[in-house]
C-alpha cells in the first residue's frame, strides 16, 4: 500500500480489515512514530496496528486451557511460549487502566513489546493491587504517554518501566519495605597474588563512598582503584565536605530524589534530609549565570535535576554523568546558565560538536528539537525530578505520603532487632574471582 502522501486518513483501514486504527493525528502535539507526514513512520503505524489487531483477535477465552493455547500460537507465530503468554497478559492488563487504555486506543502507539514491559512492571504489586493506588498510578502513565509536543519521542520500553518502578516506590512502602534494610556483607577472595574484594551496603552509603573515592581521584589524579585503596588503607583521608544534591518540591512530605540512587522511600528520605548542611533554592539557581565557561555546582546541579537524562532523542545516560553543553556557544557569547545548559553524554555531545545534529532548545520549557541533517526533526522533554511532569507528580504523591509513612512504620515495627552485619572473609589460594 502506498503511503507516500504521507496521510494515515488514505489507509483503508476497513480492507486490512484492522480493528485496531488511530484517531487522525493532532498536528499541535504526536509522538514521531505516529507522524504521517513521514512515509515510513506511516508504515510503522500500520505494522504496529496490524500486529495489535491479530494478538487482540486470538486472546484466549477464560476457559480455554492456557497453557494448550501458548503451544499453539507459539508455533502458529514463531515465538516462544513464554512470548505469548507475557504478550497476552500485557493486553489483559489494559483493562485494570482505563485512563492508559483510553490513550492507547486513541493513539494506537504502544506495540506488544511495551504493553510486556507494562505488565511485568506492574506485576509486583500482586494479584489484587490497591484500587486507589492502581487509579494513581493509571492516571499518571496515561499522562506519561499522552504526547505534549510535535514529533516527540516515544518513551522506549525501559523508559516506561522506569518510569512505573519510580511510581511503585513511592506509592507502595510496603512493596519494598523488604529490601529496606540491606544485608550489610564485606567478602575478600585471593586468587594467587590477586585479592577481590566485594562490599554491599545499602544505596545511600554506597553513594557516599562512591563520592569520597571519585573526590580523591580527581584532586590527586589517580585512578579510582587506587584512590579506593588509599583510602581503605588509610594512606589518604577523605575529604571534609562533600556534596550530595537532594531533589525535593516545595511541598509538605514530598518525596525526595538522589540522581544516584532515583526516588527515595519515606524513611529514607527522613534519614538523608538529617544529613543536609545547607539547602538551595533552584527555582533561584535555575536562572543564575557565571560569566566562567564551565557551571558553578549549584548551576550544574540545577540543569542536572532538570534534564534527567542525556538530551539526544532515546538516550538513557543519566544526567549526573553527562556532560553540559552551551545551547548558545559560550565563545558567541552565550552564558553559561542553566537555561543555556543542557545535558549531553560524551557521544551525543561529540555529534553536536561535529555538526552532524543541531539542536534548538526552549529556554523556559527545556523543550529540545534536534534538526538533523537529511531534513528530518524530533522533539525530546525533559525527565528531572526538577522538569515541570515530575514536579507536577511530586506534588501528588505527597498528598498522600503522610498515609504511606504511617504504614512504613507499623511495617519497620513488625521487623525485630537489628540487622545482622555479616563478615566473611575467604581465604582462597587458588581459583577463579567471585565475579
Amino acid at each position: 500500500m502506498e503511503t507516500n502522501n504521507a496521510t494515515l486518513e488514505m489507509i483503508n483501514w476497513d480492507a486490512l480489515e484492522c480493528s485496531m486504527r488511530p484517531e487522525p493525528l493532532d498536528e499541535s502535539a504526536y509522538y514521531s512514530i505516529s507522524n504521517c507526514h513521514d512515509p515510513a513512520a506511516a508504515h510503522g503505524m500500520i505494522r504496529r496496528c496490524m500486529d495489535l489487531h491479530i494478538w487482540m483477535m486470538h486472546v484466549p477465552e477464560n476457559e480455554e486451557d492456557f497453557e494448550l493455547y501458548a503451544r499453539k500460537m507459539s508455533s502458529t507465530f514463531g515465538v516462544t511460549a513464554g512470548y505469548v503468554r507475557a504478550a497476552v497478559f500485557g493486553i489483559m492488563r489494559l483493562a485494570e487502566l482505563p485512563e492508559t487504555n483510553a490513550v492507547f486506543r486513541r493513539l494506537c502507539h504502544l506495540d506488544i513489546d511495551r504493553l510486556i514491559g507494562i505488565n511485568n512492571t506492574l506485576d509486583k504489586l500482586g494479584p489484587v493491587p490497591d484500587i486507589a493506588m492502581m487509579q494513581r498510578i493509571d492516571c499518571e502513565l496515561a499522562e506519561y504517554l499522552t504526547p505534549k509536543r510535535r514529533n516527540q519521542r516515544m518513551p522506549s520500553r525501559r523508559a516506561i518501566t522506569n518510569f512505573l518502578n519510580e511510581l511503585i516506590a513511592l506509592e507502595d512502602s510496603s512493596l519494598s519495605n523488604e529490601n529496606t534494610r540491606p544485608r550489610l556483607r564485606y567478602t575478600i577472595n585471593y586468587s594467587g597474588k590477586r585479592a577481590f574484594i566485594e562490599l554491599e551496603t545499602g544505596a545511600e552509603a554506597g553513594t557516599v563512598i562512591d563520592k569520597c573515592i571519585k573526590e580523591l581521584a580527581e584532586r590527586t589524579g589517580t585512578s579510582m582503584a587506587k584512590a579506593a585503596i588509599a583510602l581503605l588503607s588509610g594512606e589518604e583521608d577523605p575529604k571534609a565536605k562533600l556534596i550530595l544534591n537532594l531533589y525535593q518540591a516545595k511541598t509538605d512530605n514530598a518525596p525526595v530524589f538522589i540522581p544516584e540512587i532515583g526516588w527515595l522511600e519515606p524513611e529514607q528520605a527522613e534519614e538523608m534530609l538529617q544529613r543536609i548542611a545547607s539547602t538551595r533554592d533552584m527555582d533561584n539557581v535555575a536562572t543564575a549565570e557565571t560569566a566562567a565557561y564551565s557551571p558553578s555546582d549549584s548551576i550544574r546541579s540545577a540543569v542536572v535535576g532538570l534534564d534527567g537524562t542525556c538530551r539526544w532523542p532515546d538516550c538513557d545516560a543519566p544526567a549526573h554523568r553527562c556532560q553540559t553543553d552551551h545551547r548558545h556557544n559560550h565563545a558567541d557569547g552565550g552564558p553559561t546558565s542553566a537555561w543555556n545548559l543542557a545535558s549531553l553524554c560524551q557521544h551525543h555531545h561529540n555529534i553536536k560538536t561535529d555538526r552532524r545534529a543541531f539542536y534548538i532548545m526552549d529556554p523556559f520549557t527545556r523543550v529540545i528539537f534536534w534538526l538533523f541533517a537529511d531534513g528530518s526533526w524530533e522533539s525530546t522533554v525533559p525527565s528531572g525530578p526538577m522538569s515541570e511532569g515530575k514536579k507536577r507528580w511530586a506534588q501528588t504523591v505527597a498528598q498522600a505520603n503522610q498515609a504511606r509513612r504511617r504504614n512504613a512504620r507499623l511495617f519497620a515495627q513488625m521487623d525485630i532487632g537489628e540487622p545482622e552485619i555479616e563478615e566473611v572473609i575467604v581465604d582462597v589460594e587458588e581459583g577463579e574471582p567471585p565475579f
